[in-house]
């Protein structure tokens, strides 16, 4: 007489232990996904581009990014290479300013500036709009005012800096603002 146990038939055609690895599995795969396009949500760069900087600013539904093409595109000297980037700035999926419009040899506008020691460092990329001078920067300095990752707008001589709530930003916009730097040291 077989045993009751051999001919009994699991829901999913597979032991519970089996049927349990695949439901956290693919619990596990919708926590990336929905991780990912939360992050997704922080930047106006598509996915084919990169993002050299990107956040959502502190208090507020907009969003500043840095989007451009690949590092190794950029030539010996950046300015005459084919490389491009674009700041975009407003509300998820809708930047009411985009800098500059087309990005065909856009690079050429934008400087950079990268200086670090005793305890204080600066990575920034700016550029001139209309008379007006947006900064993307993040610093830290013990001295001054701590810690700042966000932007910079300069108008009549007169700042306001809008700080980031969650910043994305990596070596990529260090080396780029490197290479940007018109005054390397």
């Amino acid at each position: 007489m077989p045993s009751k146990q051999s001919d009994k038939k699991y829901i999913h055609d597979f032991p519970p232990s089996e049927f349990m690895q695949k439901k956290i599995f693919i619990g596990t795969l919708l926590a990336i996904s929905v991780g990912t396009s939360h992050a997704q949500v922080l930047t106006h760069c598509k996915d084919h581009e990169v993002t050299y900087f990107s956040c959502k600013l502190y208090s507020s539904k907009n969003i500043v990014s840095l989007c451009g093409g690949q590092l190794h595109e950029i030539a010996a000297d950046a300015r005459a290479s084919e490389m491009w980037l674009q700041y975009r700035f407003g509300k998820p999926d809708h930047p009411g300013l985009i800098y500059p419009a087309h990005t065909k040899k856009s690079i050429s506008r934008f400087e950079g500036e990268y200086r670090q020691g005793l305890g204080v460092s600066l990575t920034s990329i700016h550029f001139n709009k209309s008379g007006t001078t947006y900064i993307i920067e993040s610093s830290s300095s013990p001295e001054a005012d701590g810690y700042f990752e966000g932007v910079r707008i300069v108008k009549n001589k007169r700042t306001t800096s809008m700080s980031c709530d969650q910043p994305i930003s990596d070596l990529r916009f260090q080396t780029l603002a490197e290479l940007l730097d018109p005054k390397p040291r």
